[in-house]
């Protein structure tokens, strides 16, 4: 569907959550969809795993990118591999991949209410991660949390008027630096997940539409953006 629509996607080999030995022994769990996917047209791009906020001491992950960086290779080596850095990681391990790809949540995980910081704290942070890397850069996460029905002036964190303002935001960052290759909002829809103290009512809440798929506020600022372009 993805190629007749004329959409390019970047698959994700699964890896999200693995950690330390579990990640080292079962490096087939992370190659079926590169498999799976070799042949897919709008397929642009190969994630490896995102090795959430494990240290570069810790090189059993190293060694799980470098075979799926292989395997994806012998798969097709015309299309270039993606690495989703969390906030915080390693930033030699972005160097073993041809597009750098980071997540970033300032203004929500740090820097919280602060949206004016955040955004200032992104602009840093992109224009000296490119600097040392000399790369193509991603976003490939950023948004926040919202309660659908939930408004605020000025905006507070939770509120719809919030999540519009941030998403905006990091896409005014991206859209002035010629290096940006690309932004990729999290996330589409809100979904369910264990229960946790960040986890309003069970949920990840970072979705532009609600899990029955009603639009957010951002939904309408982002249909308004890019309408204009």
């Amino acid at each position: 569907m993805d190629e007749n629509d004329g959409i390019t996607r970047r698959d994700f080999l699964k890896g999200v959550g693995m950690a330390g030995g579990a990640a080292a022994s079962s490096p087939l769990l992370n190659l079926d969809a590169a498999a799976e996917e070799s042949d897919a047209p709008a397929s642009s791009t190969r994630s490896r795993p995102t090795p959430g906020f494990m240290r570069p001491q810790q090189n059993e992950f190293r060694n799980l990118l470098d075979l799926c960086g292989l395997w994806q290779f012998q798969l097709d080596p015309t299309r270039p591999t993606i690495f989703a850095s969390v906030m915080g990681g390693p930033r030699e391990w972005i160097k073993l991949v041809d597009v750098a790809g980071v997540n970033r949540y300032y203004g929500w995980y740090a820097e919280g209410g602060q949206l004016n910081w955040a955004e200032e704290t992104l602009e840093k942070d992109l224009d000296a991660l490119h600097a040392y890397l000399a790369k193509p850069i991603i976003l490939t996460e950023f948004g926040a949390d919202t309660i659908a029905g939930y408004h605020s002036q000025p905006p507070e964190m939770w509120s719809e008027d919030y999540q519009a303002d941030m998403l905006g935001r990091y896409l005014d960052v991206a859209e002035k630096r010629p290096f940006m290759a690309g932004t990729i909002l999290w996330c589409f829809a809100d979904f369910r997940t264990g229960q946790s103290i960040i986890r309003a009512e069970g949920m990840n809440q970072k979705g532009v539409f609600t899990r029955v798929r009603r639009p957010k506020a951002a939904a309408h600022m982002l249909r308004s953006r890019w309408h204009k372009t």
